[in-house]
């Protein structure tokens, strides 16, 4: 039997909601339960660690492609991709290269190495994501992925917002 939700009715000023309701509670412990589930997964399987996974597959969607891109698109701050980058350059699965346009910036792409690699674990990876979203029906999955782009839409723009008053400040 489904519990009701304590977000069916929220007034304006969320009085009704205790902290542990609070969609970021549930959303951060969601994705530390998510860390948890693939912390140990790739290094047990293909000895990488996760980050530098999700890292590596960013760079195949993307390249060639620039740090800051990077960071960008994978909500990391950029002395994490930094480091993160340096360590899938010692295992030559990518290479770093200057950009000719502009001498500041560097050009990032896969190399043969690392492209094999992405081939090799991305089934597994698949996989994973598959079993995980099997336990939503086809709605449910749905209406999550609309959701979700919902509020990642919401708040975007709410920082914006925030990020437009403090430049004007």
């Amino acid at each position: 039997m489904k519990s009701q939700s304590p977000w069916r009715r929220i007034p304006k000023d969320g009085h009704s909601l205790s902290t542990p309701d609070f969609l970021t509670a549930k959303i951060n412990v969601l994705a530390r339960m998510l860390k948890r589930f693939s912390t140990k997964a790739y290094p047990e399987a293909f000895d990488i660690p996760v980050t530098e996974w999700r890292m590596l597959a960013a760079i195949v969607e993307q390249q060639p492609c620039a740090a800051s891109d990077l960071a960008l698109e994978l909500g990391s701050d950029k002395a994490l991709t930094g480091r993160v980058l340096k360590k899938l350059e010692q295992r030559k699965l990518i290479s770093v290269t200057a950009d000719p346009d502009d001498r500041r910036a560097v050009v990032i792409r896969t190399t043969a190495a690392g492209s094999a690699r992405y081939r090799q674990i991305l089934p597994f990876a698949q996989a994973r994501q598959a079993n995980l979203l099997r336990v939503l029906s086809e709605d449910e999955r749905d209406q999550l992925w609309n959701t979700l782009d919902r509020l990642i839409a919401h708040v975007s723009a709410r920082l914006e917002e925030n990020d437009d008053k403090e430049a004007q400040s």
